[in-house]
Parts: C-alpha cells; sequence; structure tokens
C-alpha cells in the first residue's frame, strides 16, 4: 500500500492498473531471495524429505516450538506439545503391532486429542480411516470391515461403540500416558504411501 501510494504521489498521472504493488527491492527479495528456482527431483532424498508430510510438521515443531498449532475456544496448543503428544501415540501404536501402511481407525470427536491422534496415525507411518460418530453401525461396520482395520484410536465416549467389537480400540489419552517417549519415530518410507483412506 505505501509503494502504491508514494508511486501515486510521485507520478500522479499513472494509471491505478500501471502502479507497483510491491518496490523493486521487494521483487527482487520475492523473486530471487525467497524462491528457489531449483526444485529437488523425484529421486532425490531432498525431494522425498521435502514432501513427506510428518517432516514438514516436525521442520515446522522445531522451528515454531511455542507458536500456536491448535486454538479451541480459549484453549491452545503449541506445535511443541502437538509434535510430543503425537509422537507418544505414534510409538504406542508401533508398539501395539501396528505396521507401517496399516490402516488405524480414526473415532473421536474434534477436539485436540482428535489432531493428535490423526498425526499420531501418520506418524506411526499407519493410514488413518476417519470414523464418523454420525455414521449408522451398518455403515461403520461396513467401512471397518472393508478398509481391513485392527485398530482404531478413540475418545472417552466412542470406545463403546458396537461397531468397534471386533477391533482393538486405543484411547488417545492412554496411549499417551503410557510411553514417554517424544522424540520422532523414524521410520522407512513406503513407496506409494498414503495418510487416509476416504
Amino acid at each position: 500500500l505505501i509503494n502504491i501510494l508514494k508511486t501515486f504521489v510521485a507520478e500522479h498521472e499513472t494509471k491505478i492498473n500501471q502502479l507497483e504493488l510491491i518496490s523493486a527491492d521487494e521483487r527482487h527479495r520475492v523473486l530471487k531471495e525467497w524462491s528457489s528456482s531449483v526444485a529437488p527431483s523425484p529421486q532425490s532424498s531432498l525431494f522425498f524429505e521435502t514432501n513427506n508430510i510428518t517432516r514438514l510438521f516436525e521442520t515446522r515443531a522445531e522451528e515454531r516450538a511455542t507458536s500456536i498449532a491448535l486454538r479451541i475456544g480459549e484453549q491452545a496448543l503449541s506445535y511443541e506439545d502437538l509434535n510430543c503428544r503425537a509422537n507418544r501415540v505414534a510409538h504406542y501404536l508401533i508398539q501395539s503391532g501396528v505396521a507401517p501402511g496399516a490402516v488405524v481407525g480414526l473415532m473421536i470427536e474434534r477436539s485436540f486429542d482428535m489432531m493428535v491422534g490423526l498425526l499420531g496415525i501418520v506418524k506411526a507411518g499407519a493410514v488413518y480411516c476417519p470414523l464418523d460418530l454420525a455414521y449408522p453401525e451398518e455403515r461403520l461396520c461396513y467401512i471397518i470391515k472393508d478398509s481391513g482395520l485392527r485398530h482404531c484410536l478413540v475418545g472417552n465416549a466412542e470406545e463403546n461403540q458396537a461397531a468397534l467389537a471386533e477391533v482393538e480400540c486405543i484411547r488417545v489419552d492412554t496411549a499417551e500416558s503410557c510411553l514417554r517417549e517424544n522424540d520422532n519415530p523414524r521410520l522407512a518410507p513406503l513407496a506409494n504411501s498414503q495418510p487416509y483412506i476416504t
């Protein structure tokens, strides 16, 4: 805005559509300094690392540990806290026999625990399958059977759902409190893996 006003005052006959939105210095910074002209190739490890959602999140959590990652009403959760909580869930899932590429259900109302669970599943190398509490029992049973999931992260209210009778239910708060491993899990990446099932 300042650049537009300066240009307008200095060159008052310039048409609005010809006004420069940013200064020459800002343009140079955006185009040359902030923008990398060399993109990593899919064959390089840099490409994989920069395109792996968990690594991107972990990098952000390191860079902005105390910044707010999630806010629900008046409550907030920092990147560091979210990352540590998700790591504990991921380690619990791994120790519970969840293998990379396995499908893990997520049946939790919208909350911090839902995001912790979702990120924990992905950090464990698993695929999360969202299960909506509003679905009829028959629909939930079909999704569970069709996806082949054997584990499901749940909250307090969800663990007694009849549709989950054949599935090992793991409460997010239990998974978090059982282990104190805050380190990021290091798993070998799976080719063509996806983080969720729709």
